[in-house]
């Protein structure tokens, strides 16, 4: 008998069962590696929301005309405690405050967003009512959506504005 070529079904089918755990294998790290991926950039981008949110609230307080104009509040049934107004040594008024799940600035009656999605829970606390001279922004706290359901949160830790216009 003639020796035939090619090969046989076993070596076939072992050769393919190899071929699907390397396959499966490549499809799981990828898999990973871009759930990975998004979930880190979706933090950065609540990180950075709230990053600038923070310096900017901080910037205006610490710019507030006589103290005495600074109120903390509340807005449309939100808790206490997550609006603050002030009058900036420009003379314009401007407020911050929690509206459902954003950050709203109101500058001359013009309302805008400055974290328009994801925001938690912020928080504004007088050292004083009478004369304050430090406004803390508390527990300003970011959703981090991620991939299948989960989400996460970044709660900043407090930030004591001292209060230049005394």
């Amino acid at each position: 008998m003639e020796k035939q070529k090619g090969f046989t079904l076993i070596e076939l089918m072992i050769v393919v069962a190899l071929l699907a755990v390397l396959g499966y294998g490549i499809m799981k790290f990828f898999s990973n590696t871009f759930r990975t991926w998004w979930q880190t950039s979706q933090q950065i981008d609540a990180q950075q929301k709230a990053r600038v949110a923070m310096d900017e609230m901080t910037r205006f307080v610490r710019q507030a005309r006589p103290v005495t104009t600074i109120a903390v509040g509340q807005q449309g049934g939100e808790n206490p405690n997550t609006m603050i107004t002030f009058t900036h040594i420009d003379g314009r008024q401007i407020s911050y405050y929690q509206s459902g799940d954003s950050l709203k600035r109101v500058v001359g009656g013009v309302t805008t967003d400055v974290i328009p999605e994801d925001l938690v829970s912020v928080y504004f606390v007088l050292d004083s009512t009478t004369s304050p001279t430090q406004v803390d922004i508390s527990t300003l706290t970011v959703q981090t959506p991620g991939m299948g359901g989960q989400q996460g949160s970044l709660t900043f830790p407090r930030k004591r504005v001292f209060l230049r216009n005394r």
